[in-house]
């Protein structure tokens, strides 16, 4: 498959660069033939994303996997299914608004996601879901309604990505759309949404997440470069991840709307090389890979949102082995709060998240399970409780730690 596609890769960019509607790297040096697994040269977006944003990239997008065997549902204002860019884009979709046209929106979107030249997963499987059309408004819950059903209708419901590159303040304020995003992500669909950008080039960034209601497993996507925000994109504690502008078949595509198809396409990689992660596990797998404190680094006093992440996505694995065992597992009474501070150590080697695993029966036989990327949290325990822990990554979990004896609430303050 890798062949194929980098057969096409060949000759779709060469067309480009004739045509120069792409903006290429022009230190590229690119080895022939080209090796599986390289797209040389890679228009800017994608040499970003391979990368550590330290310095010029070289004009390269390696990738270990392409999303193959993931659905990615773009959700927006229609995708054309005459774009050569787009050989993987499904004859089946939805259509709240038939008959009227499509625009260009979702069109760079799906290049983002999956297109040949620009798609940072080249094989994922894209469905067009039509939400808006000018001078009609816009219908997000069907559409959301529409991709939660193909996905359930499948004899056993594939590995998918919702992309949603529409503003996050508007839609979180729809308690419909609210509803459909989070039974999405309740049947195993991750959902990356646009963080949504500020009126007017140049605003001062605002947070995009005050006053709204929290979907904890959405993942939100803001637009930014290294030591900068993004002109117009939103930020905020909410926002998960940044990443930079892109270049489509089309031209130029810039903010939240180019930034979230990135995540979208980096979450059908890892969904390819983990298939059996949950919601949760992804989330977690593209913040590990996410390049840390290039956005806002220390001295840096740019527009910046206290407690926002500082986040650069980055597409290539940085593990290739499950954690090892925990090896303790801590408990500190809090006192007269019924509180208990928990904390563990362990676990080394390439830990992404960890679970932390309750139970009111020292079996196990049935648990609820918390996820964090933190070695400590704090639990309130109704009644005796038996606790575990372990460390995770896409490839699996480590050996538990358990609390041999279980949890006593506390009895309060007089």
């Amino acid at each position: 498959m890798r062949t194929a596609t980098n057969r096409i890769l060949q000759m779709s960019i060469a067309a480009l660069l004739a045509s120069s509607m792409l903006p290429i790297c022009a230190q590229a040096v690119c080895p022939n033939p080209l090796p599986a697994g390289m797209q040389c040269p890679a228009p800017d977006h994608l040499d970003k994303i391979d990368s550590d944003y330290s310095g010029p990239g070289d004009g390269i997008y390696n990738y270990f996997f392409t999303g193959a065997g993931v659905d990615v549902y773009i959700v927006d204002d229609g995708v054309d299914p005459h774009i050569g860019e787009l050989p993987n884009l499904q004859p089946v979709g939805f259509d709240a608004f038939p008959g009227s046209p499509v625009q260009t929106h979702a069109q760079r979107v799906a290049m983002i996601v999956g297109g040949v030249v620009g798609g940072v997963a080249k094989d994922v499987r894209l469905y067009s879901v039509k939400v808006t059309s000018p001078g009609l408004g816009r219908d997000v819950p069907s559409g959301l309604a529409w991709a939660i059903a193909h996905n359930g209708s499948l004899k056993t419901p594939r590995r998918a990505v919702i992309n949603i590159s529409m503003d996050y303040r508007l839609l979180m304020a729809e308690a419909a759309t609210r509803q459909k995003i989070e039974e999405a992500i309740a049947q195993g669909i991750v959902v990356v949404i646009a963080s949504g950008n500020n009126t007017g080039l140049g605003a001062p960034v605002t947070n995009t997440c005050a006053g709204l209601p929290d979907i904890p497993l959405l993942y939100v996507v803001g637009n930014a470069d290294p030591g900068s925000m993004g002109i117009g994109s939103r930020g905020g504690p909410c926002v998960d991840g940044y990443a930079p502008n892109a270049f489509t078949v089309g031209g130029g595509f810039t903010l939240s709307s180019a930034s979230a198809p990135q995540f979208s396409g980096i979450a059908a990689l890892v969904l390819e090389q983990f298939p059996n992660l949950s919601v949760a596990g992804v989330h977690a797998e593209l913040n590990k890979r996410a390049t840390k404190g290039k956005i806002h680094p220390p001295g840096n006093t740019g527009q910046w949102i206290p407690g926002s992440w500082d986040r650069l996505a980055q597409s290539l694995p940085v593990y290739f082995s499950a954690p090892t065992a925990m090896t303790s597992i801590n408990f500190e009474n809090m006192l007269c709060h019924n509180e208990y501070a928990v904390s563990w150590s362990g676990g080394g080697g390439d830990q992404t998240y960890y679970e932390l695993q309750s139970s009111l029966s020292p079996s196990f036989a049935t648990y609820e399970t918390q996820v964090t990327e933190d070695t400590a949290l704090s639990v309130f325990p109704a009644v005796n409780t038996y606790y575990r822990v372990r460390a995770c990554n896409g490839y699996g979990c480590g050996a538990y730690a358990t609390r041999s004896t279980p949890v006593t609430p506390y009895p309060g303050c007089s």
